[in-house]
C-alpha cells in the first residue's frame, strides 16, 4: 500500500517535473526562432531603409539635374540681341576679373597710373599729328584750287570765282586767322585787317605807322572784292565775267603773298 502509493507520488512528480521540462524547452526553442525571426526581420527592414534612402537621393539628385537643366533652356538666348546681351555680360564679368586680379598685384597701382598717363600723352600726340595732317592737306588743296581757278576763268567764271574763294578761305586757316561762327564776311574782312595791322607793328616796330595801314587797307580791299564775287555767285545777285573771275584769282594771289610775307614760318604755300 505504502509502495503503490509512494510509487504513484514519484509518478506525478516525474510528470510535473518533465513537463515543466518540456514546456521550459519549448519556450526556449519558441523565444529563439522568434528571436531570430525578428533579427531577420530587422535586418530586412534596415536594408529596406538603405535601398529606400538611396533611392530618394537618386531621385534627388535627377531632380536637381533636371532643376538645374531646365533654367538653361528656358534663359538660352535665341536671337541676336539676347546673344549680344550676354556676350558683353561675359566680356564685362572677365574685364572685372582682370581688373581684379591686376589691383590686387603688387605695384599694380602705380603701374596702371603711368599706363594711363602713357595714354593720354599718346592721345594728345595723335591729335596734334592728325590736325598737322589736316593743315598739310588744306595747303595741298589751297593750290590745287587756286591753279583750277586760273584755268577756268574763261569757260565757267562763276566756278573759278568760287574755287578762288575756298582757296581764300584755305590759306586764312593756315595763317591761323580763322573765321568765327556765324560772322558776316564783311565783318570777317575788316577783323582780318585789324590783326594783320596788329602783326605788323610787332613785327616792324620801327617803321612808319602810315605804310602799315596803307597795307592793311589793300589787305582789306583784296578780301572785300573777293567776298563780294563770292556773294554775287552764291546768292545769284549779278551775273558775273571772265574778267571778275580774273580779278578774283588775282586778288587771292595777292592776299596769299602779303600774309606769307608777314608769317614766313607758317604752313602757307
Amino acid at each position: 500500500m505504502d509502495l503503490t502509493i509512494s510509487t504513484i507520488v514519484s509518478a506525478a512528480l516525474a510528470l510535473i517535473i518533465g513537463f515543466v521540462i518540456g514546456f521550459a524547452y519549448r519556450k526556449k526553442i519558441a523565444e529563439a526562432k522568434i528571436g531570430g525571426a525578428e533579427k531577420k526581420a530587422s535586418a530586412r527592414i534596415d536594408e529596406a531603409k538603405k535601398t529606400a534612402e538611396t533611392k530618394k537621393k537618386e531621385i534627388a539628385k535627377k531632380d536637381v539635374k533636371t532643376v538645374t537643366k531646365k533654367p538653361t533652356r528656358e534663359v538660352k538666348p535665341t536671337g541676336i540681341k539676347e546673344r549680344l546681351q550676354k556676350f558683353t555680360r561675359i566680356c564685362k564679368e572677365k574685364l572685372k576679373n582682370a581688373v581684379r586680379c591686376l589691383l590686387s598685384a603688387p605695384g599694380a597701382r602705380n603701374a596702371i597710373v603711368i599706363v594711363v598717363i602713357a595714354l593720354v600723352i599718346l592721345l594728345i600726340c595723335f591729335r596734334r599729328i592728325l590736325h598737322f595732317l589736316g593743315l598739310l592737306i588744306s595747303r595741298h588743296r589751297s593750290l590745287q584750287l587756286l591753279e583750277q581757278a586760273s584755268l577756268i576763268q574763261e569757260n565757267d567764271p562763276a566756278q573759278s570765282i568760287l574755287c578762288s574763294y575756298r582757296a581764300l578761305r584755305l590759306f586764312l586757316i593756315l595763317a591761323r586767322m580763322e573765321r568765327r561762327k556765324n560772322m558776316e564776311l564783311l565783318a570777317y574782312a575788316s577783323a582780318i585787317r585789324q590783326t594783320y595791322l596788329e602783326l605788323l607793328r610787332k613785327k616792324y616796330p620801327e617803321d612808319d605807322g602810315a605804310s602799315h595801314t596803307a597795307k592793311s587797307e589793300q589787305l582789306e580791299q583784296d578780301l572785300r572784292l573777293v567776298f563780294n564775287h563770292y556773294y554775287a555767285v552764291e546768292y545769284g545777285k549779278c551775273p558775273c565775267s571772265p574778267a571778275d573771275a580774273a580779278d578774283c584769282a588775282k586778288a587771292v594771289t595777292s592776299i596769299h603773298a602779303t600774309l606769307k610775307e608777314l608769317l614766313p614760318y607758317s604752313l602757307l604755300p
